[in-house]
């Protein structure tokens, strides 16, 4: 048995985990990649408070393997996994010392922003990062991430001031510091990068402070990434930065106020990449450097002095009245040009027909969109040209009101519809709202995405009754004006406050948009056992036929003998639904396709079979389902198995081909070491976490 990475513990909780994941036990019922497997987060009553403390650790019996392999599994834990590790473990203590990654902020610490005054918030995070932090040695750092959520007061100088000196040592690769407090007063201190401490960083993130660096600075010969925002620095001190990092190869700087005149000499022979946003005092942009193939800038008074720009291969333009310039220009200065995106005010609206055609073929037949911000008829325009299809704005959702007929690229019906098709949905709506040649594809949009953030309405800016108010009133804009034809997916997330008055809206939205065609349905209620029945007469007469993925949370879900729909089904997702196991099972034996099944706090079922009419299912999911005794599985082809619960009898049938196991379950680890090897052979990849194991 080939198990990957390690045991993560605090007072008897126990984890051997198989691969790190970037954000643990996302609930969007998305298992694409069959091998990825989410470990739920538990309730933490004491998971190591202390975070790396060794006192009282235990001397966990663990694998022999040789120092240097538990010391590279040791690194790749997440900070607080690999701190608790230390707490219970004497063989990851001295390893521990040493970790390479030290990420603080609130999130690694489990400060909640919503739980604490600022000040509290302050006084916690200062104290656990010191604490942390006198029970390492310093050496062997190589990633150090600092992120100052709460306020930031000059009284936190000193602090981090010797958390630099104790975690920045030469072999540091990364240094990220965060104050995320506007103008936060601290002044970055250049002299912990001399002494060949920075000579080994590759990537310097600052926000939020001073940093003054001067011609006796002697490090950073290896930075390659470089990342200013909002950072208190002059011209003549930037300049002495760059003259030093000769390496490097991006450059980014965000709202500097202090830079008058950038200049990019030409010893910076390996930048390729020059994005200057924000920066309202910069009055010109001087490049030399050779070799830069991606340039972005936002700004409208600035000169820009580009330099050399035949290698330039991606070029994004915020910048009023640039468009005219781009037609008249680009093509000869930017002939090698292949990405191209462009944010303009106060522009003439073009003739766009002829616009750009010596340029590329790959970049000649790019979107080309005229799009009105915040109303149709006021006369700032932005004009968005990208192969990429770039996000932004026009808050006329769906309406075609007053759509003008803009002049765009010659091509075939069919090849604009799958552009449309392929836009996001408000950017579909708004190409609508301002062209004809885009208005007839827009009544069959076959993606709609229906929630909060799509209409950009601002949880925090409504009340709840008025927020739900304004989410209804636009779908039920925007399904007015669409045909209902051609839907492949529909998403409706509601955040707010649902009740059961929203029930007509919901069905009618689902009489609109679900038609035989369709591949996945995804219905996310946020509001905990919000009162909605989900109708399955929806899914009959071969409406439910073509879905491949159907996603429901919060809701009531009732399939009876009588489904005949879910021919196509391969995805199931089912989080705190009201359905029962008899319920469960008439939905299992119409969905014969079935390849991913994922049940989460479902607690009306008991008992959960899974027949062996389903051959192609090879990832069966379940957690935190607090009612259920049995789990018996008859699909001969399940190959990741992931489960969550402690009461619950496992009739897994045949094990010999699960190669991924994921188990929350209380003393399932000596379980594991003892039956494991036997009964699960082929088994490559494993995590475990325990409560009260021996």
């Amino acid at each position: 048995m080939d198990v990957n990475h390690a045991s993560c513990a605090a007072d008897g909780l126990i984890a051997l985990r198989a691969k790190r994941k970037g954000s643990p036990c996302q609930q969007d019922g998305d298992s694409q990649g069959a091998a990825d497997i989410e470990i739920p987060s538990l309730p933490e009553g004491s998971p190591c408070q202390q975070d790396g403390d060794s006192q009282g650790a235990a001397d966990i019996e663990i694998p022999s393997l040789p120092e240097d392999i538990w010391r590279l599994i040791h690194s790749l834990m997440p900070m607080r996994d690999a701190a608790r590790a230390a707490c219970v473990s004497h063989s990851f203590l001295s390893s521990w010392r040493c970790h390479p990654n030290l990420n603080f902020s609130s999130e690694a610490l489990g400060l909640s922003k919503n739980a604490y005054g600022n000040e509290e918030l302050a006084g916690l995070f200062y104290s656990k990062v010191n604490h942390i932090l006198k029970r390492h040695s310093g050496i062997g750092v190589k990633k150090l991430t600092i992120k100052v959520y709460s306020d930031y007061s000059g009284k936190g100088s000193s602090y981090l001031n010797n958390w630099l000196q104790i975690a920045v040592k030469p072999g540091i690769e990364e240094l990220i510091i965060a104050l995320t407090q506007f103008q936060a007063k601290y002044n970055f201190p250049c002299s912990l990068l001399s002494n060949g401490s920075g000579d080994s960083i590759q990537y310097l993130h600052l926000s939020n402070c001073s940093f003054h660096p001067t011609v006796t600075l002697s490090g950073l010969r290896s930075l390659t990434r470089l990342y200013l925002c909002r950072v208190r620095i002059t011209e003549n001190e930037l300049g002495c930065l760059l003259s030093h990092s000769l390496a490097l190869e991006q450059l980014e700087i965000r709202y500097c106020n202090r830079i008058v005149c950038l200049k990019v000499p030409c010893l910076l022979q390996r930048l390729i990449s020059l994005k200057v946003f924000g920066c309202d005092k910069l009055k010109l942009i001087e490049n030399e450097a050779p070799n830069v193939s991606m340039f972005a800038f936002q700004g409208d008074k600035t000169e820009l002095k580009l330099g050399e720009t035949l290698q330039i291969k991606s070029l994004c333009m915020v910048r009023s009245g640039y468009v005219y310039h781009a037609r008249a220009e680009l093509p000869s200065i930017m002939p090698n040009l292949e990405s191209l995106a462009l944010k303009s005010c106060k522009e003439a609206h073009p003739a766009l027909a002829d616009s750009f055609t010596s340029m590329p073929v790959s970049l000649h037949l790019a979107l080309v969109l005229l799009s009105m911000c915040e109303d149709i008829d006021t006369a700032a325009a932005t004009l968005i040209i990208t192969h990429q299809l770039h996000g932004s704005p026009c808050q006329q959702d769906g309406d075609s009101q007053g759509a003008a007929d803009i002049e765009i690229p010659s091509l075939p019906e069919d090849i604009w519809r799958l552009i449309h098709s392929l836009m996001p949905m408000r950017d579909a709506a708004r190409a609508a709202c301002v062209s004809r040649s885009f208005l007839s594809s827009w009544r069959c949009h076959p993606n709609l995405n229906f929630s909060s953030e799509a209409f950009g309405l601002n949880k925090n800016a409504c009340g709840k009754e008025e927020l739900a108010g304004l989410f209804y009133s636009k779908v039920d804009h925007i399904l007015k004006r669409h045909s209902g034809i051609g839907v492949k997916k529909l998403k409706i997330q509601i955040y707010s406050d649902y009740s059961g008055k929203g029930s007509s809206y919901l069905n009618n939205w689902l009489q609109i948009s679900v038609k035989p065609g369709i591949e996945e349905l995804i219905i996310s209620l946020t509001q905990f056992q919000a009162k909605y029945n989900f109708p399955c007469s929806l899914l009959s007469n071969g409406s439910g036929d073509s879905i491949q993925y159907l996603h429901l949370s919060n809701c009531s879900f009732h399939p009876t003998v009588t489904l005949s729909g879910l021919r196509s089904l391969m995805r199931l997702y089912l989080c705190c639904v009201r359905i029962t196991e008899n319920e469960l099972g008439c939905l299992l034996s119409h969905s014969l396709a079935l390849e991913q099944l994922e049940i989460r706090y479902c607690d009306r079922i008991v008992c959960l079979k899974v027949p062996c009419l389903l051959q192609r299912l090879i990832s069966l999911k379940v957690f935190g389902c607090d009612k259920l005794k049995l789990i018996e599985n008859e699909a001969p082809n399940v190959s990741i198995f992931a489960f969550q619960g402690d009461k619950t009898e496992l009739k897994l049938g045949e094990t010999l081909q699960i190669k991924s196991l994921c188990m929350v379950r209380s003393g399932y680890v000596y379980h594991a070491r003892a039956e494991l090897p036997s009964i699960m052979p082929n088994l490559e990849s494993l995590a475990i976490k325990s409560r009260k194991e021996v």
